[in-house]
């Protein structure tokens, strides 16, 4: 018989307005999934921003973008590599000073990042 694969598809709303307190909550329902042996973990696109807030299409909204790595990347890394685990993490990439791009990014157990583009 083949190997087997628990996945968890985490579904959530963001925090609006708060990106640290939607992060923290991503972490949480991922340690959730961990718990109940999920080895790969899937975050939902732009899991820490509020789609409302992109369709407004106000300027401010790339100061939520961030460099692949970056921040947020190095935390979901940690917690993919002490937990032997594998977490898809759909992050508002920041691509230059005027733009952003929505883009995954896979983070292995072995510290590898394989963009999807």
């Amino acid at each position: 018989m083949g190997r087997k694969l628990k996945v968890a598809a985490i579904q959530m709303n963001c925090i609006a307005d708060d990106k640290k307190s939607s992060i923290n909550k991503a972490i949480s329902m991922l340690y959730k999934g961990i718990e109940m042996g999920a080895k790969l973990l899937a975050l939902p696109e732009l899991f820490y921003l509020d789609y409302y807030q992109l369709r407004k299409r106000d300027q401010n909204i790339f100061k939520l973008a961030e460099p692949i790595p970056g921040q947020t990347t190095d935390v979901f890394s940690e917690i993919a590599k002490s937990n032997n685990i594998y977490i898809v993490c759909p992050i508002f990439e920041k691509t230059s000073r005027a733009r952003a791009k929505i883009r995954p990014f896979f983070k292995s157990k072995s510290n590898h990042i394989l963009i999807i583009i």
